[in-house]
């Protein structure tokens, strides 16, 4: 009896032994350290339970920072995560740099076509006549919020906030005045975070291209880059609707406390507004400020296989599985909050449960995004620079923006772009 005992045992061990050893592993890494990160996880955990004993992933999270040193240097050591995260603005990059795998030849797998997402984001991961990423999401960097309860007070209707330049400046000048000795701004610019992106938004709605066709010379100080620019200027020096050297966060914090009318951010400041108590405010993608066509900048994410040294066709297999799987529960990461990169996505009923979500997707055709090339980040860099030194007055927008194309021209000089 001992013995059928024994043999027994050693059956049950070696089929644990047998399962745990089928089990394919995949090593997930992405830069969700804020508290979008626990909706990824979210998903990431349901799928490791309907999928015991096939595959399992484990979720890594780090700051997008170490994220994009560690990747290619663990990829070279054949340590390296299996899949990942790629921004919109490094997809082009890691491809080129041979990091990650195309999906083109999955596409049915995953069956996914471009028709299925909204063009710009398909687009932008979408070159060489290959697909190299899996767009999971768009968010937008410029959303107009504003204070409904504000409006109210200044005789503006609070369910129309403006949608153009004009109407932006009228309703700012309203907005601004003092309120039992408190000053109250119609809107707060920074001279920081996120400013760019409202630029870059205006920019692109006055017809501008940062850079020429094959991305050897910059040329945003334009006719399209100085009024974006000067209308930003204008705001604080010229109509007095915004204070004077406005920093980081404090427009954040003056919506919160009702002390200014309007105010630009990203999308990820949704939930911290609605989490204000008595806030009762809208949102909307970036209105028309420029004079030619509708456009907002936007990030996105994409699912991305990493190229590892020794990655099986099994394993190539689960990340597949695990992306269908992430696709087909992509409105879990919506609530993050993300705008879809598809926009079947709409019908959902957690889109209809959340009209402030939705009344910000409807516009979702107007997002874009830039031409991006591997001296992007170094030679966008100094246009911040310049922004700063417009709105703290240490120069004239067009000085600062004529400096900062010389700058960004001696960044294109210096290396090679692709």
């Amino acid at each position: 009896m001992k013995k059928v005992v024994v043999f027994l045992m050693i059956l049950s061990l070696l089929t644990v032994s047998f399962v745990m050893a089928s089990q394919i592993e995949l090593s997930f890494w992405n830069g969700f350290t804020g508290p979008d990160g626990s909706y990824f996880q979210k998903i990431v955990d349901q799928f490791n339970t309907e999928f015991a004993g096939k595959i399992h992933v484990t979720m890594t999270t780090m700051a997008w920072g170490d994220y994009w040193t560690k990747v290619p240097v663990s990829l070279a050591s054949g340590q390296g995560p299996d899949i990942g995260i790629s921004t919109e603005d490094h997809i082009l990059s890691i491809a080129d740099q041979g990091m990650i795998r195309p999906l083109t030849p999955y596409m049915n797998t995953l069956g996914v076509s471009k028709d299925k997402f909204y063009s710009a984001v398909w687009d932008n991961g979408y070159f060489k006549n290959q697909l190299w990423g899996l767009p999971i999401d768009q968010n937008p960097l410029c959303v107009l919020y504003w204070n409904k309860t504000l409006f109210k007070e200044a005789g503006l209707n609070p369910d129309q906030p403006p949608v153009n330049r004009q109407q932006f400046i009228e309703y700012a000048q309203k907005l601004t005045k003092v309120v039992n000795g408190n000053q109250q701004y119609g809107t707060m610019i920074s001279t920081g975070w996120p400013t760019y992106f409202i630029w870059y938004s205006i920019f692109r709605q006055n017809g501008g291209s940062l850079f020429n066709s094959d991305h050897t010379k910059a040329i945003y100080n334009d006719n399209a880059g100085l009024d974006a620019l000067q209308f930003l200027y204008d705001l604080v020096y010229k109509y007095h609707v915004s204070p004077t050297n406005v920093q980081v966060d404090s427009d954040v914090r003056a919506f919160q406390n009702g002390t200014v009318g309007m105010e630009f951010n990203g999308l990820w400041e949704l939930t911290a507004y609605e989490q204000t108590p008595g806030l009762d405010f809208g949102a909307v993608l970036c209105p028309q400020l420029g004079s030619e066509i509708p456009a907002v900048d936007s990030g996105a994410d994409y699912l991305v296989i990493f190229n590892k040294k020794g990655m099986s066709n099994d394993n190539i297999q689960a990340a597949l599985t695990f992306f269908k799987y992430v696709e087909e529960h992509i409105s879990i990461w919506m609530q993050s909050p993300k705008l879809p990169a598809e926009p079947s996505v709409l019908s959902d009923s957690f889109f209809q449960s959340i009209p402030m979500l939705a009344s910000i997707t409807k516009d979702a055709n107007n997002i874009v995004y830039p031409h991006f090339f591997n001296l992007w980040d170094q030679a966008t860099g100094p246009i911040w620079d310049a922004i700063n030194y417009a709105l703290t007055g240490k120069k004239t927008p067009v000085q600062a923006l004529n400096d900062s194309v010389n700058t960004s021209n001696q960044i294109l000089a210096s290396q090679q772009t692709y």
